[in-house]
């Protein structure tokens, strides 16, 4: 079951919450909202702490309903199947155990075939750690949705939703007895690499190649656009030009420059290792749109039979839709396929497992989901 709600308003929010928490079947709540209603922890968390079923989600840029773009708003997805949820906070803690609290809280009751939806403050630092953390403990046994939150402004607020209420510097992971399929691709293409990442902290690229890292890569647009970079185009022309860290048979991982730090550093959605290697990249309209038709065909393809009644999930980066414009249209509608309606977020970063190969914090990247529903 999904449920929308278009004003965005907090009385609409409690009454979609409340209907839907109080249907016998329903016995979960997948919540997705859009940053543009403003909702803070004052207004909806006696919402969220007074539900008496289990939900999980976040507050995002955008929300995608089939191929529409909603600035305000609310989806519900109500599950059929009891949610088991575990919450981390603070993720950004500088001594983490993750794999200790993982394992308390998922081990015994993961079995193969199984998905989690996975949704983390996407200003958050050691996302990666986390990420490292499920495959280390449970590898690609079961299957991984979900993305970053938080505001189109990129600055760090409450974003995450959990019966707790709204949460910052927090994940919500959501474990669910539901087969599903995962497409991800991104269509961007190599300009020139590679390149040595010789100094970095987390998602902080400090220096390429010894040369500080705005100027690296100020001089590497310059040099295919003839066009320079500064702090205040870095969201318009930098957003045609991602970073790419290679991976073995599959598309390289993309690393967003979102933004820079008063000493110049490049601030990624993403940890960039030191002693890696990147490529510059660059963004096209018609493989991007043809990089989302091939995510959901991977999603349909590993799902099997009966994609057609599956609920659809999208993971969208916000990027794509900031270089693509009006023509992010296109994307969304490459994704529908035979009267489902696809629904999703514009994040800060994307979380799933591509196939059977790799689970990864994305930038720039298209992920779907098919998910069954019982």
């Amino acid at each position: 079951m999904i449920q929308l709600d278009r004003t965005g308003t907090v009385e609409a929010f409690q009454s979609l919450l409340t209907h839907c928490s109080s249907l016998p079947e329903i016995k979960g709540l997948l919540v997705l909202v859009a940053d543009g209603n403003g909702f803070t922890p004052k207004q909806i968390n006696p919402i969220l702490r007074g539900l008496e079923v289990p939900v999980f989600g976040g507050i995002f840029c955008h929300l995608i309903h089939g191929e529409e773009i909603l600035s305000q708003g609310t989806l519900v997805v109500g599950l059929h199947e009891v949610p088991h949820i575990e919450v981390i906070q603070p993720l950004s803690s500088p001594s983490p155990d993750f794999d200790k609290q993982l394992e308390q809280a998922f081990l015994a009751k993961v079995r193969p075939g199984q998905t989690m939806f996975t949704v983390v403050d996407g200003f958050s630092r050691n996302i990666a750690d986390l990420i490292e953390s499920l495959f280390i403990i449970f590898g690609l046994e079961i299957n991984y949705l979900g993305g970053g939150a938080g505001s189109k402004s990129l600055t760090s607020s409450p974003c995450v939703l959990t019966n707790e209420g709204l949460l910052q510097d927090a994940a919500v992971l959501a474990l669910l007895d539901l087969v599903s399929g995962t497409g991800v691709s991104h269509g961007l293409q190599e300009v020139c690499g590679p390149f040595k990442i010789t100094e970095s902290y987390r998602n902080q690229i400090i220096s390429i190649d010894w040369v500080p890292a705005l100027e690296f890569y100020s001089n590497l647009i310059q040099q295919d656009c003839g066009k320079e970079l500064t702090r205040d185009n870095l969201a318009t022309l930098g957003a045609g030009y991602i970073f790419g860290l290679a991976r073995l048979g599959a598309e390289m991982i993309a690393r967003d420059p979102l933004n820079v730090t008063e000493d110049g550093h490049l601030l990624c959605a993403g940890d960039v290792p030191p002693g890696s290697f990147i490529h510059l990249l660059k963004a096209d309209a018609s493989s991007m749109i043809n990089a989302a038709s091939c995510a959901r065909t991977q999603a349909d393809n590993a799902f099997g039979d009966g994609a057609e009644d599956a609920l659809v999930t999208v993971w969208d980066c916000i990027s794509r839709k900031a270089f693509l414009q009006e023509d992010f249209g296109q994307e969304l509608a490459s994704i529908q396929k035979g009267g489902q309606t696809a629904i999703g977020a514009l994040t800060i970063g994307e979380i799933a497992n591509s196939g059977q190969d790799y689970l990864e914090f994305y930038n720039n990247t298209v992920v779907v989901g098919v998910t069954e529903r019982k």
